[in-house]
């Protein structure tokens, strides 16, 4: 292979290797937590950036409840609902550990944590 030809070769290599070096992590399957009466299904959930979370109501949620950051670098708020049906989801776009609450639900500890990893 000629000098010119292989020089093009470590060329192309190299700069796709600093391509995939600054694309960022790809996010993580998307999560779900079931919101029943009192608690959320799971009290702690670790995420890749980029994850969608999605809460779902279940069949036996017969009060009113939402979800809530308490703390955490971004913080939202979904409807309080309640619904079978009813369905609220995040894309965590930023990393960081986010405390999430049902604000209707508080002094039964209806709490859990999200953490949200950039890698």
């Amino acid at each position: 292979m000629p000098k010119s030809l292989r020089l093009i070769a470590v060329l192309v290599v190299l700069a796709i290797g600093a391509l995939a070096a600054s694309v960022p992590a790809l996010a993580g399957a998307p999560a779900t937590v079931e919101v029943q009466d009192g608690f959320f299904f799971k009290d702690k959930l670790t995420v890749k950036l980029g994850t969608k979370v999605t809460w779902k109501w279940t069949p036996s949620t017969y009060l009113p409840h939402n979800v809530t950051v308490k703390s955490g670098p971004v913080k939202f708020h979904s409807p309080t609902k309640l619904s079978s049906s009813y369905k609220y989801s995040h894309v965590f776009t930023k990393a960081g550990i986010y405390k999430i609450v049902s604000t209707t639900d508080t002094h039964l500890g209806m709490k859990m944590t999200v953490t949200v990893k950039a890698h």
